[in-house]
């Protein structure tokens, strides 16, 4: 197994059970790697697979893929939003989840089964303290788009 731009410290697997990295391996090599390739700009995993017993310390859900392996949360400098729509369009995932929370901060989740993909869109915001999910169809996530330049000039990158 390869991964071109991440490393199993990255991904918090390098301790991990054989079932753990080939899950994370099959996220890396389906959505992670071509998405940083197609980006030109770094990924950085903010959170990657958790033991039951950390992910329960922060106060992760109780069936997390992140304790499967199977889901990492990333930032990185290309805007979220348009990131977020451009997993929805281009690759196969099981969830993409484009968090906000309350004191500013964003970043997107993204999970990929090698068993069955759901492709589960959904926004969360955190909102004093308490997490909203809501489904996501399409259309605009945080306002209107500044300058449809911006817009023009990220789609040509794929």
């Amino acid at each position: 197994m390869f991964m071109k731009h991440f490393t199993e410290a990255e991904l918090r697997i390098e301790n991990a059970p054989a079932e753990i990295k080939k899950n994370m391996y099959a996220l890396v090599e389906n959505v992670l790697d071509p998405l940083r390739g197609n980006l030109g700009k770094p990924i950085i995993i903010i959170s990657g697979y958790r033991s039951p017993e950390y992910n329960k310390k922060v106060g992760g859900a109780k069936n997390s893929q992140h304790t499967k392996g199977q889901a990492v949360d990333f930032i990185t400098s290309v805007d979220l939003e348009q990131v977020f729509k451009l997993i929805i369009k281009h690759f196969e995932f099981d969830q993409v989840i484009f968090e906000k929370s309350d004191n500013g901060s964003k970043w997107i989740h993204i999970s990929f089964s090698l068993e069955k993909n759901r492709r589960e869109c959904l926004i969360a915001n955190k909102i004093n303290g308490k997490w909203k999910y809501t489904k996501y169809s399409g259309g605009v996530i945080m306002g209107k788009i500044k300058k449809w330049r911006d817009v023009i000039s990220f789609q040509s990158l794929f």
